[in-house]
This record gives structure tokens, sequence and C-alpha cells, in this order.
């Protein structure tokens, strides 16, 4: 990529920071410019088709799935975007152009962000920026979108390196621990015959985090769910994720999302 400053290389053309919704606008669209799309909350599913993507001219084909919080669609100019949201849903929504004719040096489709907690943060800031006047308010958007996209660029670059399969088999083990209280990396790690300190280092390389916090995300993300498509007390939702003590259950929850779990099912529920 030429050496220009990042403010310099996007060009941010349309935004918008929702309140939370039931439904998108335009459940089905086709934009001229690469368009970003991420959950701040909820989820939503979607469909992206074309004959070809024209950002790359190269076939695109089909893609479809679901979207939630700590992942976002990247969908290429003139790619066909169906979209419906699954729950009740706050959405970031970005139009851009690239300038000078830079090439794009993130993936289409959908991207799940490792630094969530910088992902996390830049979602805070957006939500400052509303009550900032332009061009402060423009150049911090234009900011915020910048650095995801470097962040993301970042990520994919270094995923597309061989996959470590001890680190995926670690990632699965992980997976199958959300609602144990005792899992511990030192437990996963004996599992596959390595040291915890070898382990976390393969994981950190292969994931971007250490293996606790990939656990903990993933903790909070079923702990999200679950706070919005159950009834279940805060109590059996710390349970379900694998906290022993739904005060420290709270405590994890407010300082990664800035909300307790009782304001963010309130604030998402209508």
């Amino acid at each position: 990529m030429p050496d220009r400053g990042p403010q310099e290389a996007v060009v941010l053309r349309r935004y918008d920071l929702t309140p939370v919704r039931d439904h998108f606008m335009y459940p089905t669209d086709r934009y001229p410019r690469w368009v970003l799309l991420a959950p701040v909350s909820g989820r939503f599913s979607y469909a992206l088709s074309a004959e070809t993507d024209q950002s790359r001219s190269r076939p695109f084909g089909a893609a479809t799935g679901r979207c939630a919080s700590g992942e976002l669609i990247l969908c290429p100019p003139g790619v066909r975007i169906d979209r419906e949201l699954l729950e009740p849903s706050r959405f970031w929504f970005a139009e851009f152009d690239l300038a000078g004719g830079l090439e794009p040096w993130w993936p289409a489709g959908k991207v799940s962000v490792g630094d969530r907690q910088r992902l996390r943060a830049n979602f805070r800031l957006l939500d400052e920026s509303s009550a900032w006047r332009d061009p402060r308010r423009h150049h911090t958007r234009t900011h915020v979108l910048t650095d995801v996209l470097l962040t993301i660029g970042r990520e994919h670059q270094a995923s597309a390196r061989p996959a470590d399969t001890v680190a995926v088999q670690g990632a699965a083990r992980l997976e199958q621990l959300v609602a144990d209280p005792d899992s511990s990396v030192q437990a996963v790690a004996d599992a596959l015959n390595l040291s915890a300190t070898q382990f976390t280092r393969r994981f950190r390389e292969a994931y971007g985090v250490p293996p606790i916090r990939y656990l903990t995300e993933l903790r909070l993300a079923k702990a999200q769910r679950l706070l919005l498509d159950t009834d279940h007390t805060v109590t059996a939702i710390a349970e379900l994720c694998g906290y022993r003590s739904p005060f420290y259950f709270s405590r994890a929850f407010s300082k990664a999302t800035g909300e307790s779990p009782a304001k963010f099912r309130a604030s998402r529920r209508v």
C-alpha cells in the first residue's frame, strides 16, 4: 500500500449508528461503493450475491450466514446484500471509497474481529461523536472506520499463514468449556501435550489473543445471547456461561460492554 496517512486513504460517504431497531429499513440493497455493516448489539442474517466483485474484477459468488457481536460484513461495490434482524439490534453502517486508486487490504464478506476490545472502544467513540460538530465529528468517524479496516487487514494477513492445527484444536476445546467453571488454560495445554506457556504462545500467534481472553469472549458472547433470547435470571446465565459467582460475572460483563447485564437486557428489548 502506498505510503500515505490512513485518514487520506478512506473517504467516508455515508454513515449511521442506529438506536435499537427491530427491522432494517431496506432489507435488500446494492451499493456503488464499499459498505461496512456491523451489529453493535444483537444479530442479523445476511446474503451477499453478485456475478462479479466489481472492486476486484473477479468472481464473487454468494455468501450467506448470520452476523453477531464482534463480527461485521464488508460488502463490495455492486454486490447485492439481503439482511434481516434476528432480534432487536443496534448496528453501524458506513459507505466509503478508497482514495488514489488504492486496492482493498481486507477480505469481502463476513469478518470476525479478533481484537474485540478495540472494536468495542471504537463503538464507544462513535457514540461519543454523535454529540460533536463537524468537522471533528466527521474526522472521528473516518478515523474509526480506518482503524477497523486496518485492524481487519492486519488480522486477515496473519490468518493467511498456514493454520496451526494445535491452536485450532485448542480453540475447539475452549469452545466446549464455555459452561465449565473449572476449565483452565493449563488443562487444555495438558490435553495437547504442551506447557501452558507453549500453548498460550502458539494460540496467540494463530488467533491474535491469548486463550483466556478467547474463552472470556466466548462466554460473554453467549451471555449476551441468553440475556436477549431467554428470561433466565442473571444468576442462571452466569452459571450457564461458566461463572460461579453472579457478582463476578456482572463485573466482567460490565467491564467488557460498559453496561450491567440487567441494563444490557432492558435497553435492547422492545
